[in-house]
């Protein structure tokens, strides 16, 4: 459901910090434990990719890691023999919100399955519920106009704070990844941190991740 390019995207768009983020997609518990560790390096951020083998109901990884901001990118069938429904996916994936504290930031898909039932159970950890989405309809704190599929990458425009558009490129033709460019930018929004519209631009680095 877009982890690794959004982790991805994330830590570019972050590439005049110091970084902790995963190697490769090594998302489960015991890599989750192991970032922690590296932690001790005093990174500016740390940029974490978890499955749900690390948030299931055997353990909960995101109680000790404690973020900051915490991302749900999507609800998908992807783990759909493994558990009950989607729904019970929905509710496993909704757990990493149990690590936010009271001033901790969600960020949700609002176009994705479950995603009232997403919000809701973050507000149940924090005030700071942010939404994003492509949907002409949707109700979001981020979203985007315009979409143009061009050869070889998309174009769109998002409102900027003075209520002015601008034009965003990534070098893909996956709608996936508009989604993943738009929960990377509300990061970056949460943080008060300027836009690098060239970062966006040449994330070519982890095109074989797109979904």
């Amino acid at each position: 459901m877009g982890k690794s390019s959004t982790r991805k995207l994330i830590t570019s768009l972050l590439s005049d910090f110091n970084v902790l983020e995963n190697r490769g997609n090594n998302n489960v518990r015991a890599a989750i434990y192991s970032n922690m560790l590296k932690l001790i390096k005093n990174p500016d951020f740390a940029v974490i990719e978890t499955s749900m083998n690390a948030i299931n109901y055997l353990e909960n990884t995101a109680i000790y890691l404690k973020p900051d901001i915490a991302i749900i990118t999507g609800i998908g069938e992807a783990h759909f023999s493994t558990f009950k429904s989607v729904k019970d996916i929905a509710k496993i994936k909704t757990r990493i919100f149990e690590g936010l504290s009271d001033n901790g930031t969600a960020i949700i898909n609002n176009d994705t399955l479950y995603a009232d039932y997403l919000v809701n159970k973050a507000q149940e950890k924090t005030n700071n519920v942010l939404t994003y989405g492509i949907n002409k309809d949707s109700k979001v704190d981020l979203s985007v106009d315009n979409i143009r599929y061009n050869k070889g990458n998309i174009e769109f425009l998002i409102e900027n704070q003075n209520n002015e558009k601008e034009v965003y490129q990534i070098n893909t033709i996956s709608k996936g990844m508009v989604y993943n460019a738009l929960a990377s930018i509300l990061v970056l929004k949460s943080l008060n941190l300027p836009i690098k519209k060239k970062s966006l631009k040449n994330s070519n680095h982890f095109l074989k991740y797109y979904l």
